[in-house]
């Protein structure tokens, strides 16, 4: 599985927060994140997990933090599309 810490890591946080950072401004809006979800609900709980600094909206640095969570404890894909093999 691929190291949380290393540049590959990063680099493909990276690009798959910048396919979600539409206008490039360096944040997820909520507008932004229902977009790219297809989340026909609401997007709150999500928002709300991820947004560290209640700002509302998703950093770099909180995206990171929400995919290196979710790819510890969940069977959600790395940023890498490496799942967490324990839990199979």
């Amino acid at each position: 599985m691929e190291e949380h810490d290393s540049e590959r890591w990063r680099s493909r946080c990276k690009a798959a927060f910048e396919k979600f950072d539409v206008d490039r401004d360096g944040y997820i809006t909520p507008e932004e994140l229902r977009m790219h979800t297809g989340l026909k609900g609401s997007i709150e709980p999500l928002l709300e997990e991820a947004d560290i600094d209640k700002d509302g909206k998703i950093s770099l640095s909180e995206f990171r933090k929400l995919l290196r969570t979710a790819s510890m404890s969940s069977n959600v894909p790395s940023p890498s599309g490496v799942r967490n093999p324990q839990k199979f």
